[in-house]
């Protein structure tokens, strides 16, 4: 792997927090929903694409949402494997990202540039199957008792 990795600083975790609160106030507003914590991916999913094919949605509101959904469609795979939140530096830049198994088939995951992705695909309904997938994916990679990055 050619990316540097690199544990969260105190004010990128407190970042991450903060865009949680920001992704429960988006589904909130979005949804009329109200639910305590992370919102659910059914929520995430649902809110997304509404947002997205709203006509009156803001484009100069893309990135907010961006990050806010990248960093909870994150914290779900946080939450759910054994991957971690890291800066991942590499010759395209520096990258808020999700990381695991060093050494065993290293896993690298940008969930704000996943979710950017589908939104310039026009793609509002993916944040459940995508974070199956991958917890599918990372459980066939290290068995389900090393549930821990080492």
């Amino acid at each position: 792997m050619d990316a540097k990795i690199e544990q969260l600083t105190a004010g990128e975790q407190e970042w991450i927090v903060q865009q949680i609160a920001i992704a429960h106030e988006f589904v909130r507003r979005t949804l009329n929903k109200d639910a305590e914590g992370l919102p659910s991916t059914e929520d995430l999913d649902q809110a997304f694409n509404s947002w997205l094919h709203s006509l009156s949605k803001d484009s100069s509101d893309a990135n907010s949402v961006i990050n806010c959904v990248g960093v909870a469609f994150g914290q779900h795979l946080v939450d759910s494997t054994p991957l971690e939140w890291v800066i991942a530096s590499d010759a395209y830049g520096t990258e808020l990202a999700l990381y695991g198994l060093p050494g065993q088939g290293d896993v690298l995951v940008y969930p704000q540039n996943f979710v950017a992705k589908r939104y310039e695909a026009n793609v509002g309904i993916f944040i459940v199957e995508s974070v199956n997938q991958i917890r599918s994916d990372v459980s066939s990679i290290i068995p389900p008792f090393r549930n821990q990055i080492t």
